[in-house]
């Protein structure tokens, strides 16, 4: 599926909000598109037709609602989640479905020329559209680009979603931290002072960018998860640096990344609602840019929740959760607060033990699970409470003795809302 297709799909059910007025992308565009959402509860896809400065669109909230993310991570009317949940029982674990899918699912070589709309070649980045959702923002960027890299020992294409920000007509900053598994793979090419190959997509099937941002472990495979979405292994013609440059994107940039050339990146609004600190970056050289005619590029406005980015990364711990519950079947749910699934904050309802000793035991298990360990804050809590209801958790939760609160060596928080059973408490039961 194409981004004009879901377009399409979405038009077809009244979710689209077309708007032909000139909008400034300087920070008044994701205030238009913050306003609509606050008092729309459909919290409609807002495509701009008019930005000033560009010929071209822009796109905003296509993940806004937790139907339409549904509906990209469908296949005949099968939520993903769902499908997850079927998979056959010797997928034990999130490893396990990692080396299931590249072996069923791996993305291959296109053998014929993918069919799609003619680019046409620009010569400056700065003819494309940028966003500076906030007036503290140092320079516009662009916020939901598809970046195409390789390993640069097993040849392994990697897609991720980063920051990208234009410093000149030809090049741009790429938003990859130090730590962070793309940085990594740079320093493989600058520590061997070789450029590394870079291409980008913009305006791709929303499936490839869920895929992109889905946190995969070191052996998973984004491309595979993105045929596993979609059912079907998929194929893309790769440019002559083995990279892929898909013709149904709607933008495409090639190039390379400079083994030693840095910039600092600036400030920028994050999701948690404060702005990030300047911080020096690679630096991508520009030698090709190619876009369709009247090109659609897709965008994400942070902001206060309800915004899809919030609304993502619930939507991932969702999925996260069919592992982790095949290797703790002593957890029954899991919710990730919306507020909180950038941190993430997770809700996790225990099965109850019989004892405090078996709860210490479970705990510690619980604590140092693979995935689990990434929360920020996990909240336990037992067969009593309603986790489908943050407010009321809370309630319990932060009025719990200082004893149930504590933080791991890690810097993980944890809350313990279980053990109050075997120490003598009674609680307020909202049943009762």
């Amino acid at each position: 599926m194409s981004l004009r297709e879901f377009i399409h799909q979405c038009r077809l059910s009244s979710e689209v909000v077309d708007i032909h007025t000139p909008v400034d992308s300087d920070a008044f565009l994701s205030a238009l598109t913050c306003d609509h959402k606050q008092e729309n509860s459909s919290s409609p896809i807002m495509l701009f037709h008019t930005i000033e400065g560009s010929s071209f669109s822009l796109v905003a909230n296509l993940f806004g609602t937790n139907r339409r993310i549904d509906s990209v991570l469908s296949h005949s009317n099968v939520p993903l989640v769902k499908r997850m949940q079927e998979m056959p029982s010797r997928i034990v674990s999130w490893k396990n479905f990692c080396a299931y899918i590249r072996q069923e699912f791996a993305c291959g070589q296109a053998t014929t020329p993918e069919r799609g709309l003619e680019f046409m070649q620009l010569n400056n980045l700065y003819a494309l559209p940028q966003i500076r959702c906030w007036a503290g923002d140092t320079r516009p960027y662009f916020s939901l680009p598809t970046v195409f890299t390789r390993e640069y020992v097993t040849g392994d294409i990697n897609a991720g979603v980063y920051r990208l920000s234009p410093i000149s007509p030809r090049s741009l900053t790429l938003n990859w931290r130090p730590g962070s598994r793309a940085h990594a793979r740079w320093r493989a090419y600058a520590d061997r002072d070789e450029r590394m190959p870079v291409s980008v997509a913009l305006g791709v099937d929303p499936a490839l960018t869920f895929a992109s941002l889905f946190p995969l472990p070191d052996i998973g495979n984004e491309l595979a998860f993105w045929g596993f979405v979609r059912n079907r292994a998929q194929s893309l013609n790769l440019n002559a640096a083995g990279l892929p440059a898909p013709a149904c994107a709607e933008i495409v940039l090639e190039g390379y990344v400079d083994p030693v050339k840095l910039h600092p990146e600036g400030s920028f609004a994050n999701h948690t609602g404060y702005y990030t600190d300047s911080a020096l970056c690679p630096v991508m050289q520009i030698d090709s840019i190619r876009a369709r005619e009247a090109a659609i590029m897709p965008v994400t406005v942070v902001g206060p929740p309800p915004t899809e980015n919030a609304m993502l990364g619930a939507t991932v711990w969702k999925l996260l959760f069919v592992f982790i519950q095949r290797e703790l079947p002593c957890l029954l749910h899991l919710v990730c607060p919306a507020e909180t699934s950038y941190l993430p904050v997770l809700l996790l309802q225990v099965q109850e033990p019989s004892s405090l000793k078996e709860w210490e035991f479970i705990k510690r298990i619980i604590q140092q699970h693979s995935i689990l360990s990434r929360a920020h804050t996990l909240i336990l809590l037992d067969q009593t409470a309603d986790i489908s209801d943050p407010k009321l958790v809370y309630w319990y939760c932060m009025n719990l003795n200082t004893h149930s609160f504590h933080v791991l060596k890690s810097g993980m928080r944890v809350v313990d809302g279980v053990a109050w059973r075997y120490q003598g408490k009674r609680r307020v039961l909202c049943n009762e």
